[in-house]
């Protein structure tokens, strides 16, 4: 079946990614099309809707190239003969047979001509779920134990552990599996394979079901080129039959009910690092080349299992789910496409073919997304807007205008990776609290002030903030890696992305130079460690150059929401200008995680004092065991308790602001209960500029000029007595 240009609406072309329109290939996008009427509803699974191809031929315009259409049907041969065609896009199932998924690629490689995707021997083993399983467990890969069973074969004997999922052992797309196709014994078994073998042509795969959680994993390109995409997780809204989560077609069908995805998933590292060595690892046993898409189960104990893997995933914008691990980790649906092409013209040209017109550009390269692990990635794409947001939690629509309004007032930012941590479902969750607008940031109380500390008043010099008699607070950015809706400097945080100059650094260190009681600068934002390695070194260096400056602190929330900034570059950076302290601000046991926990190992190990200040928050943290598990958790990783807020009465944040009673009562209820050095100092940042006050609870029963009544921590009592001048002499 062809199209002519006429029917398919194209987008303007715009030049690419940036990049001058260059390119003259002319892409045969081969496909099978999905066609309405037939008996089972999962017949055509795996074929492809007209909006689908649409999009494609769309993306590939977009990049400047020449794209025609041509059904993979009978006369495939035939056809591409007439269009001749410089290189096929493939995204064809074939019709009919175990082999179906290799047709168009032989035909391609009969006719010589160059393809995207995995080649026929690959598509077929890997439509063979057991047969790709055998191989990857070679690959030291753990699968599932599975059978497989041809239709009469009897169940007897089967050596697996119950209950037990069956599904067509050489179809894809969800189809044979229902909600119903785990077994808990032999008679449920036998039921769902007499079901399966009436509907079903080849032999039903028996898998042991893994209870637990379920992911999946994309790949796009070759060798040293390849990106793994974080892992997705499908979560699933609520049980299915038998309480068996499975994701069926119907389940896939109507995924909007059934499941929500989270990417990146919020994993242990380990488990993480699992899912993408099995990947790579499943990837070069099989042969896949350009893109694929591996799906795992993991079990309670965090032990990955590989269910299956699809070198031909669909590619339908907004529902498969190769695109959405795509976008969730920055790739567009454009330049995904044009990046699966052109791995698949790399590879040609890296076997010694060539092709006119694409050898020089580089607007179409495969993406070089960076790993999750890279901060310049975090930073690049943090959420900044609801649109962003609605892909890591769930917002409706008064939500999105709700946040669209908030942001006139008060940007939002937040890293992946700190967004990664959020419930999906949960619209109290401590760390969606501390990052996502609401409503309640529009109401502004009249003891609220635009700067509460008064740190206008006390600055002598640009950036500097002078308040106590030997040190200074210098803040040298504007920029945060995720805008804390608690900030109490929204006045000037956030606004734009702005750093200190060098005309104000030089002002800020001639006046520092002239006070030679200043000891110590706090050097803090915005966050300073947002910024490049080298830009912090200058300032770090022009401080450690003044003799009387002793100490130099950095104030940074960048261990807590973009932990992969702390690397050996920034750390053998710091360790010149020792000593150097690090303050940092956990404010819930959620935010310690192994990534957190890595950073904060790390900057210790360096040789870098760890502090952390907590700001006391309505709804995230004012509970005595919420905050006793921090404090726990922070020195567990050789972070020590520092201070404890009191919210400050800044405009917009005051339903965050709990009583300062509530401050009193949860560290008496921390004293005597964990040890001394976890227990942080409670104070009130005195507004109007008068620095920290400690605030805490009055141990003091009675006092008189001979004794001392007092509290101790469980509530006794007990009398110091001051020396009463008759003395003994002892024998």
């Amino acid at each position: 079946m062809e199209f002519e240009d006429s029917e398919i609406p194209l987008a303007e072309p715009e030049g690419g990614f940036g990049g001058e329109k260059l390119l003259t290939l002319k892409i045969g996008i081969i496909y099978n099309l999905k066609r309405e009427g037939e008996e089972k509803s999962d017949d055509q699974a795996e074929y492809d809707n007209i909006e689908t191809i649409h999009a494609i031929r769309g993306a590939l315009t977009k990049a400047g190239y020449k794209a025609v259409l041509i059904e993979a049907d009978n006369f495939l041969a035939e056809n591409l003969k007439k269009h001749k065609i410089d290189f096929a896009f493939n995204i064809a199932e074939g019709w009919g047979g175990r082999s179906r998924e290799g047709q168009a690629p032989a035909v391609f490689d009969l006719l010589s001509i160059p393809f995207t995707g995995s080649d026929a021997t690959t598509l077929c083993v890997s439509l063979d779920k057991a047969l790709s399983k055998r191989i990857v467990s070679a690959a030291k890969v753990r699968t599932p134990g599975y059978a497989v069973i041809a239709k009469g074969e009897r169940v007897n004997g089967l050596k697996l552990k119950y209950p037990v999922i069956v599904k067509p052992n050489a179809e894809g797309s969800g189809k044979g599996i229902g909600m119903l196709s785990v077994a808990k014994n032999k008679n449920e078994l036998n039921e769902i394979l007499d079901r399966n073998f009436a509907l079903y042509s080849g032999e039903m795969l028996i898998e042991e079901y893994i209870a637990g959680r379920e992911f999946t994993v994309g790949v796009l390109g070759n060798g040293k080129n390849r990106v793994i995409f974080e892992p997705m997780e499908i979560l699933y809204k609520k049980p299915l039959p038998g309480n068996f989560n499975v994701y069926s077609y119907e389940v896939k069908q109507n995924y909007t009910e059934y499941v929500e995805y989270k990417c990146p998933a919020n994993l242990e590292k380990t488990t993480r690092d699992e899912l993408i060595s099995f990947t790579e690892k499943s990837c070069k046993a099989l042969g896949c080349l350009d893109f694929a898409r591996a799906d795992y189960r993991v079990d309670e104990k965090g032990k990955v299992y590989f269910i299956e893997i699809n070198p031909l995933p669909g590619l339908a914008p907004g529902y498969s789910d190769y695109p959405m691990l795509a976008g969730f980790s920055g790739v567009g649906y454009d330049k995904l496409i044009a990046g699966v092409l052109n791995a698949a013209i790399e590879r040609y040209k890296n076997a010694g073919r060539n092709f006119s017109g694409v050898a020089d550009n580089k607007a179409n390269a495969c993406p070089k997304t960076t790993s999750f692990d890279d901060w310049k990635w975090q930073f690049s794409n943090r959420i900044t807007n609801a649109q962003k947001l609605s892909k890591y939690i769930s917002i409706d629509e008064d939500e999105k205008e709700e946040i669209t309004s908030c942001l006139k007032d008060f940007r939002m930012a937040a890293t992946p990776y700190y967004a990664s941590l959020i419930d999906p479902n949960d619209k109290n969750d401590p760390i969606r609290k501390q990052c996502v607008p609401t409503s309640f940031e529009k109401y502004v109380d009249e003891n609220d002030l635009t700067d509460p500390l008064g740190e206008e008043n006390e600055s002598p010099a640009p950036h500097i903030v002078h308040r106590y008699p030997d040190r200074v607070l210098f803040l040298v950015t504007c920029k945060c890696s995720v805008y804390c809706r608690h900030c109490t400097r929204r006045r000037i945080v956030g606004e734009e992305d702005r750093v200190i100059t060098e005309k104000d650094l030089s002002l800020a260190v001639k006046y520092i130079k002239s006070k030679p009681a200043i000891r110590d600068v706090l050097i803090s934002g915005g966050d300073p460690l947002t910024m490049s390695t080298e830009r912090l070194e200058h300032i770090i260096k022009a401080i450690r150059e003044i003799p009387h400056i002793e100490i130099i602190r950095i104030g940074t929330r960048v261990p807590v929401v973009m932990p992969m900034r702390i690397t050996d570059e920034l750390l053998g950076m710091l360790k010149k200008y020792h000593p150097i302290w690090i303050n940092t601000h956990f404010n819930h046991p959620r935010e310690i995680t192994p990534y957190s926990a890595k950073a904060c190992a790390a900057i210790v190990d360096a040789g870098i004092p760890l502090g952390n200040q907590t700001v006391l928050l309505k709804g995230v943290n004012d509970d005595i065991n919420v905050m006793k598990e921090l404090m726990l958790k922070l020195v567990k990783m050789r972070v020590r308790p520092y201070y404890l807020y009191q919210c400050d009465p800044g405009r917009g944040i005051s339903h965050f602001r709990t009583s300062v009673q509530t401050g009193i009562d949860i560290v008496h209820g921390l004293q005597g209960y964990i040890s001394g050095f976890a227990v942080p100092k409670f104070v009130i940042d005195a507004p109007g500029g008068g620095g920290k006050v400690p605030v805490s609870y009055n141990y003091v029963i009675s006092k008189t000029e001979n004794e001392v009544v007092l509290e101790n921590w469980s509530g006794g009592k007990y009398s110091y007595l001051s020396p009463s001048g008759s003395v003994k002499k002892t024998l």
